[in-house]
This record gives structure tokens, sequence and C-alpha cells, in this order.
């Protein structure tokens, strides 16, 4: 079955679909070999720190938990040497096949890849996959979308099952609007743009650039009744079960890390390590920073923790979609010991 995983490295499954955006905007701060690390204190503390790859195949402020971490020390005071891999595989290919030990990834990645034996589970959520609609000034809200067509990166993705979510929400039925795929955010944009589509989610920055552009937004993810699908840290079992006391210490470090993103007294340092490691001018990075880290729990968790809700449903919709076959119980999907671990020792 693992087999089977590898040979979809170069599919494009929602959880490589909503980090490639963003991967596409900026690298600046990424090294010629793609990954970057805090630096090995060691030498000087005598100390040998335990050497962990993560995966997030991309540079996105999503992630400024590893960023703060790793500039922080947080990682090195609990003993612990991270480097930042930007795979270009689906996060599942990357933790089977050794590129990294922890990755990040979606619902999605685990549900497709569990229903293949790769036993991986979700241990800690940074927050929440977040998409922001924009359209021109004709359309003032969701309730204005009956009879339109409406941008989606690809007929079988996230953006399917956020827009359904939008438009029953507004009490649309799905036979009263098309959907289009049209690419990714760059792409939307474009087609937002040229009016071959009236509106389309968009990830950070591209939804701060369509602003700057004209368009204007009207609606996203964090309104949804329904509640935002998680992003995940994930792991093989495996892995886990033979090295769990250095999970657990990855852990409490991106605790201290979301500690340090929601005190409004750090947002001079935070602003300065998400335009280093993302590339992002200073205005973009700021507009991130105002979407994730001032509202603690909102688009970014507190400490780790998700909304089971919407992440528990989603199996039946996948596999209409035709993404997976195999229905996987939600509660293969998770292994909540070592966070749980990790808050008893914080």
């Amino acid at each position: 079955m693992l087999s089977d995983l590898r040979k979809r490295r170069s599919t494009r499954l929602l959880g490589v679909a909503v980090l490639s955006t963003v991967a596409a905007l900026g690298l600046g701060a990424c090294s010629s070999s793609g990954s970057s690390a805090a630096p090995d204190s060691s030498a000087s503390t005598g100390a040998k720190l335990f050497n962990i790859s993560v995966n997030t195949a991309s540079a996105s402020a999503e992630w400024a938990d590893i960023y703060v971490a790793q500039d922080e020390g947080f990682f090195t005071k609990n003993g612990l040497n991270i480097t930042t891999v930007l795979s270009k595989n689906e996060p599942g290919t990357a933790l089977v096949d050794g590129e990294a030990q922890i990755s990040t990834g979606t619902p999605t990645t685990l549900y497709i890849d569990d229903s293949a034996g790769a036993n991986i589970k979700a241990i800690y959520s940074q927050g929440s996959t977040y998409e922001a609609w924009v359209a021109d000034s004709s359309t003032k809200s969701p309730a204005d979308l009956a009879d339109k067509t409406l941008g989606v990166f690809s007929l079988q993705d996230i953006d399917v099952i956020y827009t359904n979510e939008m438009m029953s929400q507004f009490g649309i039925p799905s036979d009263k609007y098309k959907m289009l795929a049209v690419g990714e955010s760059t792409d939307k944009l474009a087609a937002v743009r040229a009016g071959s589509i009236a509106t389309a989610p968009l990830y950070p920055p591209t939804n701060f650039q369509a602003v700057e552009a004209g368009l204007h937004q009207i609606f996203n993810t964090s309104q949804l009744k329904a509640g935002q699908l998680p992003s995940f840290y994930i792991i093989q079992a495996s892995y886990g079960e033979a090295h769990r006391t250095q999970v657990v210490d990855f852990l409490k470090s991106l605790n201290e890390a979301h500690n340090f993103l929601f005190n409004p007294a750090n947002k001079s340092t935070v602003l300065s390590i998400i335009e280093k490691h993302t590339g992002l001018s200073a205005d973009l990075a700021e507009q991130s920073y105002n979407i994730f880290f001032t509202t603690p729990g909102l688009n970014y968790s507190k400490a780790g923790e998700w909304n089971a809700s919407p992440t528990s449903t989603l199996g039946p919709t996948l596999i209409k979609l035709g993404l997976y076959k195999k229905p996987v119980p939600y509660s293969e999907l998770y292994d909540l010991s070592y966070l749980n671990t990790a808050n008893a020792g914080s």
C-alpha cells in the first residue's frame, strides 16, 4: 500500500494545494538547499541537540510558530535542532521516504494517506486553513452569487468544500451556481480580475494583493458556521513511538512559540521573523499578523488544539469528491498523547 503512496508524488492533493500558493510568492529567506535551521548551540553549551527535519512545503506566515521557536531559541532550550525542508512531495510521501520526520499537512492528507496504510497521525494544529473570497464591486456578499461561476483551485480540493459551505450558509443550493477549476491563488485572482469568474477563495498573501488591485473581500473562512478545517503537524506513528520524548519536546517548543506570538509586546519581533523567513514585505507581513496573531484560537491555535467537528465529518465528502475510497475513522487520524504530555509538563 505504501508503494501507492509513493506513486502519488506529483499528484496535487489538498495538503499540497493548501500551501502551494505562498510558496510561489517568495522564499527569500531560504538557503539554496531549500532549508533553514536554528543555529546549533551545542558547541557553546556542551549539550548535543537532537536533529529533526520538518517539511513545511512552503515559506508562509502560517508556520510562524516554527520560525519563532527557531529564532527565539525555544527548540534549542528543549534539546532540539530543527531544520525546515521545502519538499515538493506530498506531505505523507515526505514522511514515508524519510525526507522529514515531521511534516505539515491537512485532514485530507491524513484520510488519503492512512487509507493507503501510511499510519500517519496529527499531533498538533498550528491553526486553521484560512482563505478569503474576493470579488469586484458588483458583488457585495455571497448572497449575490446565485447563478454565477465561482473559481476554485480544482474540483477535488478544499476550495470545493469551503465554497459549498459558504453558499449553503447563504441559502443558495448547489444547483444555483457553477464551480470552475482555475488553479492556484494567483491564477484565481487573475480570473476574478478578468471577469471569467465572479469570486474565488484566496490564501494569504494573495487575498491582500487582490485588495490592492481594486477588489474587495466578501467573506472568509473564519465566518463559516461549520468551522474551518485545521492544518496539522503530522508524524508517522512509528517515528513517534521511537522518539516520544523528542516529539513532546517539539510540541513544548511550539507552545512557547504560540505564547510569544500572541503577546502584543512581541509584535515587532514577530513581524521581523515573518519577513525574514517568508520574504514578505513589511505591509504583507503585518496583514498576515493581523489574521493569525491578534485573536488567540480564531485562525491560530492557542496551544495546538483544533475543532474536531469539520474534520470528523470530512471523510464522506472526500469519498464523494473521488479523493479516496476506503473509509478511515476520524479517531485513527490523530494521537493527542504527545500534546497532553507536553501540556502537562508546561
